[in-house]
């Protein structure tokens, strides 16, 4: 069972960006993170998660990124596979300056998805958009770091866009681990059309 608010879609993602990236690792870390627990009774809290990314942070930086840059990947896949037909479809149909609105509404959503924890806020301006993020899992750190630790929002809500048939870059411009207050990713429009219309009608 999950607890302390952490979503099955964290869990499963995490768990799968290991075992791709660092797959002789994998029976290391499912001392704490397994889905399979996750069914048995077990809870899963606060404690184990915050002990798995304190460890994937020792990995080294290339590798914790690249593990959260793949995890993200598919919590953004597999939240936007959870949405209804009905509700991904009436996306779909959207001009396009309303598709990029409301992607990226439905997005916070997403992020509740990981961790009940964290809130959000978002903003879009001239093609670009900004996530404010309260509370992100990845941050509670002892210690400051010299580099942001959201590149696991930033891939989940890429290729969440992505589903959406919109092409964004997303981009951390301030993380709380790292002295920046509240958690923040900027997202670049890619799609010419898409960022035109946002920019019209904002």
């Amino acid at each position: 069972m999950v607890d302390a608010g952490i979503g099955r879609l964290l869990i499963a993602s995490l768990h799968q960006g290991i075992a791709d990236i660092v797959p002789v690792r994998l029976p290391f870390y499912e001392n704490w993170l397994t889905p399979p627990g996750l069914s048995s009774g077990r809870k899963f809290g606060l404690a184990p998660l915050h002990a798995v990314l304190s460890f994937l942070r020792l990995e080294g930086e290339s590798t914790y990124t690249q593990i959260m840059h793949r995890a993200g990947g598919y919590a953004g896949e597999w939240a936007f596979d959870e949405l209804s037909p009905f509700r991904r479809a009436l996306v779909w149909r959207s001009p396009a300056f309303l598709r990029v609105r409301t992607a990226l509404w439905l997005s916070r959503g997403m992020i509740r998805q990981t961790f009940r924890g964290s809130t959000s806020r978002v903003t879009i301006k001239k093609g670009v958009g900004t996530i404010e993020l309260s509370g992100s899992i990845f941050c509670e750190v002892r210690e400051t770091t010299d580099r942001p630790m959201c590149a696991f929002y930033c891939a989940a809500l890429a290729r969440f866009l992505e589903r959406f048939g919109i092409a964004a870059a997303v981009d951390v411009s301030a993380c709380r681990a790292a002295r920046g207050g509240r958690c923040t990713m900027a997202i670049a429009i890619r799609d010419p059309r898409a960022a035109e219309s946002a920019a019209q009608t904002a």
